[in-house]
Parts: C-alpha cells; sequence; structure tokens
C-alpha cells in the first residue's frame, strides 16, 4: 500500500505552505497580495523550462505541475468568464466558497483609524456658538470640541484576501497536479514493463 506513505519532508513542506498560507490570509494586504500573485506566476513559468527540458519522471511532474497551477489561473483571473464581465466560474467554485468562510472567521489584524465622536474641550469662556450643532442635533457644540482619530481593528480587506488565497490555491493545484502526472506515468510504465 504505497498510496498510503509519505516522507516526513513532504509533511514538513505541508505544514509549512499551510503556516505560510494561514499567515499571508490573516494579515493580507496590497504588497502582500502583488508578492504573492508574482511569486505563483514566477513558479509557473519556471516550472515549463522543466517541463520541457527534463526527462522521466521529473517532466511528468513538471507538466502536472504547468497544466493544473495555469489552469487553476485561467479559470479565476479572467473577465471572459460571462459577457459582462461577472465572476461567474469564479465564485462557482469551491475554493471560493473555502476563502469566504475563511474570510468571515479571520481575525481583526488591519489598523485603520477612524474619527470618533467630538469630546469637548476646555472652556475659555467664550461659550457656546449657534452655529454649530453638537451630534444628533441636540444643541450648539462648543468651538473647543475635539475631534480624535481612533485606532480600531478590522478583518483584512476582501480583495487581497482574495486575490492571496486564489494564488495560493494556484500553487497547490499545481503541486496535485504534478503529484497526479507523476503517479500517472510511473503507472503507464508499470504497465509497459509488466506487458513486455
Amino acid at each position: 500500500m504505497r498510496c498510503c506513505h509519505f516522507s516526513l519532508r513532504g509533511l514538513f513542506g505541508v505544514v509549512s505552505f499551510l503556516a505560510v498560507t494561514c499567515g499571508l490570509l490573516v494579515y493580507a494586504n496590497p504588497f502582500l497580495a502583488t508578492l504573492t500573485f508574482t511569486a505563483v506566476l514566477i513558479a509557473l513559468l519556471a516550472a515549463i523550462p522543466g517541463a520541457i527540458y527534463s526527462g522521466g519522471v521529473p517532466r511528468a511532474f513538471w507538466l502536472g505541475f504547468v497544466l493544473f497551477g495555469f489552469t487553476y489561473l485561467w479559470v479565476v483571473c479572467g473577465t471572459w468568464q460571462t459577457p459582462d464581465g461577472a465572476d461567474g466560474l469564479r465564485n462557482g467554485l469551491a475554493t471560493t466558497a473555502v476563502l469566504q468562510w475563511c474570510y468571515v472567521r479571520a481575525p481583526a489584524t488591519q489598523t485603520v483609524m477612524v474619527p470618533s465622536p467630538p469630546v469637548m474641550g476646555t472652556g475659555t469662556g467664550m461659550g457656546m456658538s449657534s452655529g454649530m450643532m453638537a451630534p444628533g442635533g441636540s444643541g450648539p457644540m462648543s468651538p473647543n470640541a475635539i475631534t480624535m482619530q481612533v485606532a480600531t481593528a478590522v478583518p483584512p480587506n476582501w480583495n487581497f484576501f482574495m486575490i492571496t488565497g486564489q494564488s495560493l490555491f494556484a500553487i497547490a493545484f499545481a503541486f496535485l497536479g504534478g503529484v497526479i502526472s507523476r503517479g500517472w506515468y510511473r503507472r503507464s510504465n508499470q504497465s509497459a514493463s509488466g506487458d513486455a
């Protein structure tokens, strides 16, 4: 039952990938989304020479890697999916549903500044100005009222979360494609040697 065996190196790679994935998703921002997408694209492009110039099992792996990875990116990145450019196919993928589920449960890690309600300043004997109203229209506001900015934690931006998540799914599907392709290559060689 060889299919149930796995190496310690493979297990370490999966755990490391999941840890990096969680970190990138929780702290998704414009820089990390761009960096993730670019790194995935470079990895897929770098695999093309491996699919062309290597032979045997490595060629089978890299060919599956390239085919699965680029096919997934083609499905999730194009506006060709519907005539009006809507996200028809992307929204129907299970991976999008997984990302939506994760986003709802993502911790608030981004800090934004929001205005707080005005705070009354110290009196200077000037009294209340009739031109300024307090919040809610309850009466005039002091000219010494201070509006402050307060830092609050919010979840990551959905667009950057989605770009990062779909990029990581693309590389995961690329590896899955490489493993499947390598398995089929080995199986076809075993059946060919068995027939001979």
